[in-house]
């Protein structure tokens, strides 16, 4: 994103819409905008930098012991591949479990039943051989040092398509399978292994032994943890008391620890109304003091999207 074009409260219309890469004459206003979600401004026009789509990809299916080593093995793609990596998705056992069980045609790629699996993909507009022979290399030296106890690499589009599938059928699992409670935090990239550990111990600590689900886009340290209930479950859990609460509390527990790793509560999908109340929870009251310092000074009237993004104060 390099520039925007965006009406203001007052109709001004502030053209912003540089084509530069390097632009240091004064705020950078275009990130007032970029994620205030409607709330200071309507965009109405963008200067985007293109970049020319891949014209190969290399696709492997790995299966590993441990978050930690999953972080090992990006540390060692991002060195060898560096910007060629374009993909390392991460999920545990009872999610893999979850999709072959409850979506049609959709299988492991690999045999051995590890707890943790990783997706990776490398593109580039080169030669895909060259790329298919620079990720087994990786994943050969990999399997030598112990990290991994099986993979896949893709030899067609369509088995590339089928481990893609994977990942793209969690969503249908799950609503299949039971009731998940979706978390959406990032955490320091070293951070991710004990924030899946202390997490899963502080939702334990609420209903003892809740299965756990995690969906990680490990290279942003973005993390989908989600408590998950079977229907029967989650059935028993109305007859016990308040579902409701128990989903905040579960939820809140998760959040806090992702806080305390300075760490926040939505990595990509926004605050928008829902939120609201972790914004009040988690952001330090200096920050939410300029956001409506922000707001007051662009917006004065609250016309633009009020009772979004911003809690009260």
């Amino acid at each position: 994103m390099l520039g925007l074009e965006v009406v203001l409260a007052d109709g001004t219309v502030w053209s912003g819409l540089y084509g530069l890469r390097k632009n240091n004459t004064g705020y950078d206003l275009k990130h007032l905008f970029i994620g205030s979600e409607g709330t200071l401004g309507i965009i109405t026009a963008a200067t985007l930098k293109l970049h020319p789509l891949p014209t190969c990809h290399a696709v492997a299916w790995v299966g590993m012991a441990s978050p930690e080593d999953a972080l090992t093995l990006l540390t060692r793609v991002q060195a060898r591949s560096a910007a060629r990596l374009s993909a390392f998705e991460m999920i545990n056992r009872l999610q893999l479990d979850l999709v072959v069980g409850n979506v049609p045609g959709r299988r492991s790629p690999i045999e051995s039943e590890a707890d943790w699996h990783v997706l990776i993909e490398l593109s580039d507009n080169g030669s895909g051989e060259a790329l298919d022979d620079e990720l087994q290399a990786i994943l050969e030296d990999a399997f030598a040092d112990g990290l991994l106890s099986d993979a896949a690499l893709a030899a067609s589009e369509a088995q590339r398509h089928a481990m893609w599938e994977i990942r793209h059928s969690v969503s249908e699992a799950n609503k299949k399978a039971g009731v998940g409670l979706t978390t959406d935090c990032a955490v320091p990239l070293s951070a991710v292994p004990a924030f899946i550990a202390s997490a899963t111990a502080a939702v334990r600590a609420l209903v003892p032994d809740l299965p756990v689900i995690v969906v990680a886009h490990l290279g942003d340290g973005n993390v989908h943890f989600i408590p998950f209930f079977s229907f029967d479950a989650w059935e028993a859990a109305a007859a016990a008391g308040d579902r409701d609460a128990l989903a905040a509390a579960l939820r809140h527990a998760v959040n806090d620890e992702a806080a305390r790793l300075k760490g926040t509560f939505s990595a990509e999908h926004g605050v928008g109304r829902v939120q609201l109340a972790e914004m009040a929870r988690y952001k330090p009251s200096a920050e939410l003091a300029l956001m409506h310092a922000v707001k007051r000074a662009l917006d004065p009237q609250n016309i633009f999207n009020p009772g979004r993004l911003l809690p009260p104060g």
